[in-house]
C-alpha cells in the first residue's frame, strides 16, 4: 500500500500534540517520599563520648621493706578477699621480733627488781620511823641528846628519798615493759604484713611487681597491684559541654556503644553531674559519671564509649519524624535576577498550580501564628498534599511530639522529595 506525503503531514499533525501534551503531563509533576502519623515514644538525647573505669579501684601496697620472695597473682586474674598475692622475706622482721623480745624480758626483769628495791626501801622507812619516835622518847627523859635526835631525824628522811627513788624505778620498768610489748606488737604486725593479701572480691587489673625484686618503705608505699572491686560495677566517665550540662541530671537513661562492639548498645544511669570545671583548649566540659547497669565481660576499664544521655522523653504521645516539620514542597523564589521561567501547562495542572497559591497563603499565616505546617496527602492523587499547622512540643532525635492538630495516627504525610515523573 502506498503512503502519501498527504497522509504523513496529517499523521503528525495528529500525533506530536497528543505526545508533546503527555510530555507535560507526565514531566512535571512532583514525586513525594511519604511516612505516617504515629503514637509512641519520643526522645531528646545529648550524645558525648566517654571512658570505663572500675567503680572501685583498690591499690595494694607494701607496708614493710624486703626481698619478693614470690608473687602468686598475675594480670586478669580472679582474687577472693584474704587471698594471698605475694610474700616479702620476713627475715628482718622476724630478727627484730626476737631482739624485741629480748628487751621485754629485760625491761621484766628490771621491773622485778624495782619491786624488790621498793620493798626494801619501805622496810628501812619503817626502821627510821621507829627509831626516830624512840629517840625522840629518850630525848624527852633526859637520856638522849639532841645529836642522837638529829641523826634518826636524817636516817628517815633518807629512807624516805630511798622509798621514792624506788617507785620511780618501778614506774619507768613498767613503762618499758609497755614500750617494749607496743614495738613487739608492731613488729609482729608488720611479720603478718609480709604475706600480701587481697582486701576485696576482684580482678587483678594491673601487677607492677616481679619476684626477686626489693621493696623499700619509706615515705612512699610501694604500689604493687591494682585490684577492681566486685563489689562496684564499671562506671563510664564522660565529659559534657557546657552548653548541654544544664540538660542532664541523676537517674536519667543512659545507652552507650565501644569500639569492640559496635553493634551492641550497652546501658546504664546517671549517677552524678560533678560540678568541677575541665578546661582545655577554651572548651569547658562537666564530667558526668554513669554507673553501667550490669557487669559485662565483654566491657573492660580504659574502652572509649560513645554515650546517649535521654536528657527528656515522652511516652505513648502523637507524633511525626522530624523531617516531615522541615519538608516544605514550595519552591524559593528565584534569586539570581528575578527570572522567571515560562511553560505551556495542561488544565490539570493548571488546577493543581491554583491550588499551591491558595496553600501558600495558608501557610504564610499558619507560620505567622508560631505554628509549624505538616503536608498530609488527603486527596485521591499521590501528589496532592494539604497543609496543616500544628502545634508541637518535644522535638526528639528522630520524632517530635505533636500536641493539638487536626492529625490522627495513620495519616500519609510527605517528608521529601524523590523527583518527578
Amino acid at each position: 500500500m502506498k503512503i502519501t506525503k498527504r497522509k504523513i503531514i496529517v499523521a503528525l499533525v495528529i500525533l506530536v500534540p497528543v505526545a508533546l501534551y503527555f510530555y507535560l503531563c507526565s514531566s512535571d509533576a512532583p514525586r513525594y517520599e511519604y511516612d505516617f502519623v504515629t503514637t509512641g515514644a519520643v526522645s531528646a538525647s545529648i550524645a558525648t563520648s566517654g571512658t570505663l573505669k572500675p567503680g572501685l579501684m583498690v591499690s595494694v601496697g607494701a607496708e614493710v621493706s624486703g626481698k619478693l620472695l614470690e608473687v602468686t597473682v598475675d594480670f586478669n586474674d580472679r582474687v577472693k578477699l584474704g587471698q594471698r598475692l605475694a610474700v616479702i622475706d620476713p627475715s628482718d622482721v622476724e630478727a627484730q621480733i626476737g631482739s624485741l623480745e629480748a628487751q621485754r624480758e629485760r625491761s621484766e626483769a628490771e621491773r622485778l627488781q624495782a619491786e624488790a628495791d621498793l620493798i626494801t626501801a619501805k622496810a628501812e622507812l619503817l626502821n627510821a620511823e621507829q627509831g626516830l619516835q624512840r629517840s625522840m622518847q629518850l630525848q624527852g627523859g633526859g637520856y638522849a641528846s639532841n645529836q642522837t635526835l638529829d641523826e634518826a631525824r636524817m636516817r628517815k628522811t633518807q629512807a624516805e628519798a630511798a622509798v621514792l627513788r624506788a617507785e620511780s624505778s618501778l614506774k619507768i620498768a613498767a613503762a618499758n615493759i609497755r614500750s617494749a610489748e607496743a614495738s613487739l606488737a608492731r613488729a609482729k604486725v608488720d611479720l603478718k604484713r609480709t604475706i600480701i593479701i587481697s582486701p576485696v572480691d576482684g580482678s587483678v587489673i594491673n601487677r607492677a611487681v616481679e619476684p626477686g625484686q626489693t621493696l623499700t618503705s619509706g615515705f612512699q608505699t610501694p604500689l604493687l597491684f591494682e585490684i577492681a572491686s566486685d563489689a562496684e560495677a564499671l562506671v563510664l566517665e564522660a565529659r559534657i559541654d557546657e552548653a548541654d550540662i544544664g540538660g542532664v541530671a541523676a537517674d536519667q537513661p543512659v545507652s552507650f556503644t565501644v569500639d569492640a562492639y559496635p553493634d551492641i548498645s550497652f546501658t546504664g544511669r546517671v549517677k552524678m553531674v560533678r560540678r568541677s570545671p575541665v578546661v582545655n583548649d577554651g572548651i569547658t566540659t562537666y564530667p558526668v559519671i554513669i554507673d553501667v547497669s550490669e557487669m559485662d565481660d565483654r566491657l573492660y576499664p580504659g574502652m572509649t564509649a560513645m554515650v546517649s544521655i535521654t536528657a527528656k522523653s515522652r511516652d505513648d504521645v502523637l507524633r511525626v519524624p522530624n523531617r516531615a516539620l522541615n519538608f516544605d514542597p514550595m519552591p524559593a523564589k528565584d534569586e539570581d535576577g528575578g527570572k522567571i521561567a515560562v511553560r505551556f501547562v495542561n488544565p490539570e495542572e493548571a488546577e493543581r498550580i491554583k491550588r499551591s497559591s491558595a496553600m501558600r497563603d495558608q501557610i504564610r499565616k499558619g507560620k505567622g501564628d508560631g505554628g509549624n505546617i505538616l503536608w498530609v496527602q488527603r486527596g485521591t492523587s499521590a501528589e496532592e498534599l494539604t497543609p496543616i499547622t500544628v502545634k508541637t512540643g518535644l522535638r526528639g532525635d528522630q520524632f517530635t511530639e505533636i500536641l493539638d492538630s487536626d492529625i490522627r495516627p495513620g495519616d500519609r504525610i510527605a517528608i521529601g522529595f524523590l523527583g518527578q515523573k
